[in-house]
C-alpha cells in the first residue's frame, strides 16, 4: 500500500462517521481496506462500498441546528432556520453587516439616495444557478411577491412604506412625500414606487421616511421571474419551483429529509468569485441540545449554534473545538396569546408573571451561564432602555388576583420546542411555581417547525416558552411584532397609543431622536406583559478547529452566517 493511499485510509478512518457513509445507522459498522489498490469501506456482511475522495476545494461542512425549518419558500420564511437557509440559497438584496448590522451591499452592488429615491445597482455578474441573469425585473417581481397579500408574507410590512404598495397591498393609500409633489398611483398589477430603469438598475421610491428600509432589505431573497410568474407565492404553494428551488445565493439546493438533513453544494455562477471555499454544506435537525453536544464530542457534525451551554467544559475538553460565546439575544420567557381569555387579561398575564421565581430558575438551570431578562429589546441594543423595572417576583400577589379572577384550580397549556433543555426546564418552572399558586400548568414539548406553525400562522396556543416577540438588530422589527397590522403579531396584543408610538418610531432615522420614543414603547410592552421576558438564554457557538474565517453574529446563522467566507485547513473526504 502506497504512503498516499496509508494516509488517506488514517484521514477517513479519523473522520468516518453518521455523515460519510450515507445510509449507515453507526461508523462502527465500517470498516476501511483497500483491495486491488482501491480504497473501499467494508460494510455489514462483508459488502464492500467503494470510497470516493473529495479533493481539495471540496471541503465540507456538517452543521447540527436544534429545529427544523419552516419552509423553503422564501417568501414563507418565519424564523431563523429558514431565514438563513433562504440566504444561503437565495442570498440577500442588502447584506447586514453581521456585528453591526450597517446595511452592506449583497445583490445589490451598490445604492445611491436622493432623499426618499433610492437607485440600486445590481451586481453585475449576479446570474441565478442555472445560468441566466439576476436582474431589476427579478427584484421588482420578489419585493411585489411579499407585497402582495395573496402571498401573506409576514415581511410584507417591511415594505409599505414605498409609493404604491399599500394600494396594492389593500393597506392604505399612498401620499406624496412633500406637499404640492406628484404622488404615485398604485394598481392591482404592480407597486408603482418600483421602478425598472434597465436590466441591473432598479429604481424605488417611498412615500414616508423609514429608517430601516435598507436594513428590511435583508429579506428580499431574490427569486427568478421567469420560474415563477402566474404562480401561487405563498406557503401551501405546489408551485414545483419550491421543491427544487434556484437561486443566485452560494449554495445550491440538493436535497432536504425533514426532520432529518438539508444539503446543499457551492454555486459555480455565485457572483462573489472564489466563493464559497467550502464546497457543501449539510444543515442537520438533532432535536435535543445535550445529543447536539454529544454529535460535536464524537465528530458527527462539525458545528452548532444549539449546543446545551451546560457542557460547555466537555466540549472544551476534546480539544479539537472552538467555542464562541455570543452576547445575549432578547429575553425567553412565556409568550401569552392575547387573543384568547383568560389571557386577554392584562392582570392574569401580571399574576401568571409574578408568580415565577426567576431568580431561582437562573441560578438552577441557567448555572451563572444565563442572567434575568428584562424587556424586550436585547440589552446591547442603542434603543435599549435601562430604566425598565423587572416584573417582581409576588407569590401571595399572584395568587390574590388567581383567586380574584376565579382561575384557582383551572388547568392551563404551555409548549415549547422539545429538545431545548433550557426552555423545557423552564416550563418545568413555570409549571411548579403556578401550582403553588393554585393554577394547573400542563406542559408540552413538541417539534420545532409545529411550535412555529403554531404561533405565527394558526395562534393555536395559550402560552409558549421561547422567545416570538423581542428583538435583537432592529427595534423597529416590534412593529411586525406590536402593531395591530402586524403580520408577525404572534401575541395578538396592540393598542392605539402603541400603534402611534411604533408608527411614529419609524419614520425617524435619527437614532437619538427616536430613543424616547422607544423608551415609551418598551415600557407600555413590560406593563402590559404580551409576554413575560424573563431570561437572557446563554449560547455557545461550538465548531471545528478545522475551519476558519467565521465571524461572530447574532443575526441568524450566527457564525455560520459567514459560511460563504469560511476555510476548511484540511482537505475533507467522503465516501
Amino acid at each position: 500500500m502506497s504512503d498516499n493511499l496509508l494516509a488517506t485510509r488514517d484521514l477517513l478512518a479519523k473522520r468516518l462517521d453518521r455523515r460519510t457513509l450515507v445510509g449507515s445507522s453507526a461508523a462502527g459498522l465500517f470498516a476501511l481496506s483497500v483491495v486491488d489498490g482501491r480504497l473501499v469501506a467494508a460494510g455489514p456482511g462483508g459488502k464492500m462500498l467503494p470510497v470516493t475522495l473529495v479533493q481539495d476545494g471540496g471541503s465540507t461542512i456538517l452543521i447540527g441546528t436544534l429545529g427544523e425549518a419552516f419552509s423553503l419558500n422564501p417568501f414563507a420564511a418565519n424564523e431563523s432556520e429558514s431565514f438563513w437557509r433562504s440566504k444561503m440559497l437565495f442570498d440577500e438584496f442588502v447584506r447586514p453587516d453581521p456585528a453591526t448590522y450597517a446595511a452592506t451591499p449583497g445583490l445589490a452592488a451598490s445604492w445611491e439616495i436622493d432623499g426618499l429615491t433610492f437607485t440600486f445597482t445590481i451586481q453585475p455578474n449576479a446570474t441565478f444557478s442555472d445560468g441566466t441573469d439576476v436582474t431589476a425585473d427579478d427584484v421588482k417581481f420578489t419585493i411585489e411577491g411579499i407585497l402582495n397579500p395573496e402571498t401573506a408574507s409576514q415581511q410584507a410590512n417591511k415594505f409599505t412604506a414605498i409609493m404604491g404598495a399599500p394600494e396594492f397591498s389593500g393597506s392604505g393609500t399612498s401620499t406624496a412625500a412633500t406637499p404640492g409633489a406628484t404622488p404615485f398611483v398604485g394598481s392591482d398589477t404592480g407597486v408603482s414606487g418600483i421602478e425598472v430603469v434597465d436590466p441591473k438598475t432598479l429604481r424605488i421610491t417611498l412615500f414616508r421616511p423609514d429608517a430601516s428600509f435598507l436594513y428590511n432589505l435583508r429579506y428580499v431573497f431574490v427569486v427568478p421571474k421567469a420560474q415563477l410568474e402566474g404562480q401561487p407565492l405563498n406557503q401551501t404553494s405546489t408551485a414545483p419551483f419550491f421543491q427544487n428551488p434556484i437561486g443566485a445565493g452560494p449554495y445550491v439546493f440538493q436535497s432536504w429529509e425533514v426532520g432529518a438533513d438539508f444539503v446543499a453544494t457551492a454555486n459555480p455562477t455565485f457572483w462573489e468569485t472564489g466563493k464559497p471555499s467550502i464546497q457543501s454544506f449539510t444543515h442537520r435537525a438533532i432535536t435535543d441540545s445535550s445529543t447536539l453536544a454529544n454529535a460535536l464530542q464524537t465528530g458527527e457534525i462539525d458545528g452548532s449554534l444549539y449546543a446545551a451551554p451546560t457542557l460547555q467544559d466537555q466540549l472544551e475538553a476534546v480539544g479539537t473545538l472552538d467555542i464562541v460565546v455570543p452576547p445575549f439575544n432578547s429575553p425567553n420567557g412565556t409568550v401569552f396569546n392575547c387573543r384568547v381569555a383568560p389571557f386577554d387579561d392584562v392582570e392574569v398575564r401580571r399574576a401568571f408573571a409574578m408568580a415565577v421565581d426567576v431568580e431561582s430558575y437562573v441560578a438552577d438551570s441557567l448555572l451563572g451561564l444565563g442572567q434575568a431578562g428584562l424587556g424586550p429589546i436585547a440589552p446591547a441594543s442603542w434603543a435599549y432602555d435601562t430604566t425598565l423595572t423587572p416584573i417582581p417576583y409576588d407569590p401571595e400577589g399572584a395568587r390574590a388576583i388567581i383567586e380574584a379572577k376565579g382561575l384557582t384550580g383551572q388547568t392551563f397549556e404551555i409548549i415549547t420546542n422539545a429538545g431545548n433543555i433550557l426552555r423545557e426546564d423552564w416550563c418545568i418552572r413555570f409549571q411548579s411555581d403556578l401550582q403553588a399558586v393554585g393554577v394547573n400548568i400542563t406542559f408540552t414539548p413538541i417539534e420545532y417547525a409545529t411550535v412555529v406553525e403554531r404561533m405565527t400562522v394558526t395562534f393555536d396556543y395559550q402560552m409558549e416558552a421561547g422567545d416570538f416577540a423581542g428583538v435583537t438588530a432592529d427595534p423597529n422589527d416590534l412593529f411586525d411584532q406590536f402593531h395591530s397590522t402586524g403580520a408577525g403579531n404572534s401575541t395578538g396584543f396592540s393598542t392605539p397609543e402603541l400603534d402611534a408610538l411604533l408608527e411614529e418610531a419609524r419614520e425617524i432615522l435619527d437614532q437619538e431622536a427616536s430613543k424616547p420614543i422607544w423608551s415609551q414603547i418598551q415600557q407600555i410592552l413590560q406593563d402590559a406583559v404580551p409576554m413575560h421576558w424573563a431570561w437572557y438564554r446563554p449560547f455557545i457557538y461550538v465548531i471545528s478547529n478545522e475551519y476558519t474565517g467565521y465571524t461572530l453574529s447574532n443575526l441568524e446563522g450566527g457564525i455560520f452566517r459567514t459560511l460563504p467566507d469560511m476555510t476548511m485547513t484540511a482537505p475533507a473526504a467522503t465516501v
